[in-house]
């Protein structure tokens, strides 16, 4: 069976990470909470490549990170109703009054 690849690109980072999208790996970057790996460049010498690659190594310690950070408790920003999940939401009238 072969070994798992060490860097992992845009996509694969937003799949291992849980699903987030490319915009997201994009984001963690611009606020140096994700720091890519930059090969040297092919073309020009001395310069480093365009293309973002992640070690997971780097993204296992992100996740250690958010998951000290978290709490089983929902966060208090959340209403009831996200909570539950919107599916269990009373529901309302055209007037906005629970039925």
């Amino acid at each position: 069976m072969p070994e798992p690849a060490r860097l992992l690109d845009v996509t694969a980072t937003a799949a291992y990470l849980g699903g987030v999208c490319a915009d997201s790996v994009r984001a963690l970057v611009a606020q140096g909470q994700l720091v890519p790996v930059r090969m040297p460049s092919t073309r020009r010498p001395g310069e480093s490549s365009r293309r973002l690659l992640f070690a997971r190594e780097d993204l296992d310690r992100l996740i250690d990170q958010w998951k000290r950070a978290s709490t089983a408790a929902p966060n208090a920003q959340l209403s009831a109703a996200a909570v539950k999940g919107w599916r269990q939401t009373p529901v309302r009238n055209r007037k906005g009054v629970a039925a």
